[in-house]
């Protein structure tokens, strides 16, 4: 009665794991809630190779081995990820080798915490004494705690990025480097240079640009609710002799991809300190046919391109006034 038992919920998991990896229909993206999908790969890719186990054992009984029960669960249940990502590279889902990985975490994971606890493995040393039993259980936590290292990050960033508001990134803090993606350019926190003499003593955004290719610099994720404000404005501060063309854009989480669907300016950045400062009225009216949603800002962008030599440029507090 015990073993059906064990069956049928085995026989749940799975079918319960297939429906969370393709039935289920994710909400809107933010990199916290990416970040909780990614590792939630562990903890179900470890109960479905338990799942497979039972099923294993119920099935191949007459295995001498109880070793084999648990690689072929193993190597079934890693396979069985491998294929969804496979079909997720054919479907508007995005494929993830870091996915495969969360996987195999969480079913070395699994798989070892059971070890411990199944009689037939305790003949065969180490698992015949109690404390190397204990050492696997914790480092089997140690390892499936991995998954999550990423996620604690950025639920950290998140959590002083609401602290600061209505500053979206100062550049004080590594945790403000979660929300920043460069293209074809170096970014690093740096002290502001010598002669910023206003800036003093504080980090900023080092921006070097690649010649002859389309630079940016992307703040994904920023705080989403804009409305009540009147003002985006930062500093762009630039040690060049000439001035530098940089294309700013703004968009919501609705945007089409189209240029007349979000908001787009041309900034002229002259040597030395420029103060930018953006009117709120005119992003949220920069979308054709539609007003810009003032609550789910999901992207700013700067762009530019230089032709002969590396270019470097310095952000620093990007705030809402």
């Amino acid at each position: 009665m015990r073993n059906r038992t064990n069956i049928v919920l085995a026989i749940l998991a799975l079918l319960a794991g297939v429906y969370l990896l393709d039935g289920v229909e994710l909400p809107a993206q933010s990199r916290l809630w990416r970040e909780f999908t990614n590792a939630g790969h562990a903890p179900l890719f470890g109960v479905l190779s338990i799942a497979v186990l039972v099923l294993t054992r119920a099935c191949f009984n007459s295995w001498k081995s109880p070793k084999s029960y648990y690689l072929f669960a193993g190597v079934t249940t890693a396979g069985l990820g491998f294929t969804t990502e496979v079909i997720q590279y054919f479907t508007p889902r995005d494929a993830s080798a870091l996915d495969m990985v969360y996987n195999l975490i969480g079913i070395v994971s699994f798989l070892v915490f059971a070890a411990t606890f199944d009689r037939g493995l305790r003949v065969v040393s180490p698992l015949s004494r109690l404390r190397y039993r204990i050492i696997a259980r914790l480092g089997s936590l140690v390892i499936l705690s991995t998954a999550f290292i990423a996620f604690a990050v950025i639920a950290s960033a998140h959590a002083h990025r609401k602290t600061q508001f209505p500053v979206i990134l100062d550049f004080e803090s590594f945790l403000d480097k979660s929300f920043l993606e460069a293209s074809n350019a170096m970014i690093d926190f740096v002290e502001a240079p010598r002669t910023w003499t206003l800036n003093a003593g504080s980090k900023v955004c080092w921006w070097a640009i690649q010649p002859g290719k389309l630079s940016s610099v992307t703040v994904k994720y920023p705080n989403p609710v804009w409305a009540g404000y009147d003002h985006l404005e930062f500093q762009i501060y630039s040690e060049m002799i000439e001035a530098v063309s940089v294309s700013l854009r703004i968009n919501d989480v609705q945007h089409n991809f189209d240029f007349e669907d979000r908001y787009n300016t041309e900034l002229r950045v002259e040597p030395g300190l420029n103060f930018v400062s953006i009117p709120l009225l005119d992003v949220e009216n920069a979308p054709r046919g539609r007003k810009m949603d003032m609550t789910s800002i999901a992207n700013i962008i700067m762009f530019t391109t230089v032709k002969d030599s590396l270019v470097a440029l310095y952000i620093d507090n990007i705030r809402l006034r």
